[in-house]
């Protein structure tokens, strides 16, 4: 504690808004309003405690021909205690990526099949037994998982360091956005997805990220009028940690999305709509599993803020 003129500016206190699986190396969160990132552990010790001896970490990438999977493939990760999701994204690789993919991964023969349609890429944490598990299964699981720590370096850094060197995969017509909140990414996010895929939605672009608070500010400002401290604490809901922002596209889009989520109330959604997602995995108000798109004027406006 630290003390200037009498008054007290610097205080060490207990946090309830982050958790202890948050403080990993590129860990991001938001505490006080404010975004941090981990960058490194100050000690030995500290660094044992969050990251064992027989921990590593692997890219995996779910191939295009287990797209229609693609949820699942997410579940069956969370469902590793020891194993978490440290970054997330869909990319549809050109000719030029794909040939500086092949420099970065000697593990891989044909390349068409990373380039056959769009893939989702993700850097996971974890017990290496566990990880490694994934590597033996093969292509025919329909992912790809880099084993060697050099390639999963240079991976990470290809498709994480620089996301604008890709392509967007959104698409701006027919679409509607869905945020699933931090509070539901870590566990939850795969079963999101699949009820999506499962309803035969198409999911064009989806992005793990750590949301600004400013931004989220500006983007929920349409409901803003609405409630003050519920307003305030959304806010802060969706800033606490990283969120999976997904772009759905179909006929009639915003109001198939909206009913698949349920009402904003999961107390209310549970008594009407119990197989909607946020009677499913919402809490309260605030962590109420997902946002999505409520207008139909609005769904365009959304996935452009999230994907532009």
């Amino acid at each position: 504690m630290l003390r200037k003129h009498g008054l007290v500016f610097l205080k060490k206190c207990e946090s309830s808004e982050i958790e202890f699986e948050t403080l990993r190396i590129r860990s991001r969160f938001s505490l006080l309003a404010r975004l941090f990132e981990v960058v490194s552990y100050s000690d030995e010790l500290t660094k044992s405690h969050f990251e064992p001896s027989n921990s590593c970490s692997v890219v995996l990438i779910v191939l295009p021909s287990a797209y229609h999977r693609t949820g699942s493939i997410i579940h069956s990760i969370q469902q590793e205690s020891e194993t978490r999701i440290s970054e997330l994204r869909m990319v549809k690789l050109d000719a030029i990526q794909g040939a500086q993919f092949t420099t970065i991964c000697g593990e891989i023969d044909d390349v068409s099949m990373i380039m056959a349609d769009i893939i989702t890429v993700m850097s996971l944490y974890g017990q290496a037994d566990r990880l490694m598990d994934y590597a033996n299964r093969g292509e025919e699981s329909g992912v790809l998982v880099s084993s060697s720590p050099v390639w999963v370096e240079k991976q990470r850094e290809f498709f994480f360091q620089h996301p604008k060197n890709f392509s967007q995969t959104a698409i701006m017509n027919f679409c509607s956005l869905l945020i699933i909140k931090p509070h539901v990414f870590a566990n939850h996010s795969g079963d999101i997805v699949q009820a999506l895929l499962d309803e035969g939605f198409e999911i064009s672009a989806m992005e793990s990220r750590q949301l600004d608070p400013g931004f989220v500010e500006e983007f929920l400002d349409g409901y803003k009028l609405s409630g003050g401290k519920l307003f305030r604490d959304s806010c802060l809901e969706l800033c606490s940690g990283q969120s999976l922002i997904v772009q759905v596209r179909q006929d009639n889009v915003v109001e198939k999305l909206r009913k698949c989520c349920g009402p904003i109330d999961p107390e209310i959604a549970r008594a009407i709509c119990p197989e909607s997602l946020r009677a499913r995995f919402g809490i309260d108000l605030v962590r109420n599993a997902v946002y999505c798109t409520d207008l139909e004027e609005d769904a365009t406006r959304d996935c452009k803020k999230m994907f532009e």
